[in-house]
């Protein structure tokens, strides 16, 4: 009989752990190092979801350098014009009739913890118009990124471990019984 509730204790365990895996979860990403050849920077964060790294929020900001003045890309000011699992290109919105972009594009996934190294970053004020001289690049840098557990985590969690507990108590009234 109590290997039976060993075994079943054991099975509860591992069927909450693998359960609080399955669900997606936001991975957060900071920006770390990237300078244009113009002598300007990106900075900021990022988040995207763990399951396909599809982008969930944004804040980046850009400073001057010789060829742009830079610009802040957040959800209020800019939009997403285009995304794939290792890239993104905010748009702003709402300052001109030709907005400054930004193109991010990283070696890997958004989808895994790590350490992400930059492929390549551009950004265009378009204030100038063609023949848009003023485009800037940045091929080094790397993102830093961290998960962060949804509540419907924190929830199996606990209660796998009510689940424990309540097995472990009812263990201890049996052998005390």
């Amino acid at each position: 009989m109590n290997i039976q509730r060993s075994v079943l204790g054991t099975v509860c365990a591992i069927a909450v752990m693998l359960a609080s895996t399955a669900h997606a979860s936001t991975i957060d990403w900071t920006l770390e190092n990237v300078t244009f050849g113009d002598g300007g920077n990106l900075t900021g964060t990022f988040s995207t979801d763990s399951t396909k790294g599809y982008l969930l929020s944004w804040d980046l900001t850009s400073t001057a350098g010789s060829l742009d003045s830079g610009f802040n890309y957040n959800a209020g000011d800019s939009y997403i014009s285009s995304y794939t699992s290792s890239s993104f290109y905010p748009v702003a919105k709402n300052c001109c009739a030709m907005p400054p972009w930004l193109y991010v594009s990283f070696t890997n996934p958004l989808n895994t913890i790590g350490t992400d190294p930059i492929s390549f970053v551009f950004e265009l004020d378009t204030y100038s118009g063609p023949p848009y001289s003023n485009m800037r690049y940045a091929y080094s840098g790397y993102a830093i990124s961290s998960a962060v557990p949804e509540p419907q985590t924190y929830a199996m969690w606990l209660a796998g471990l009510g689940l424990i507990g309540f097995i472990t108590l009812r263990r201890k009234q049996n052998l005390a019984g």
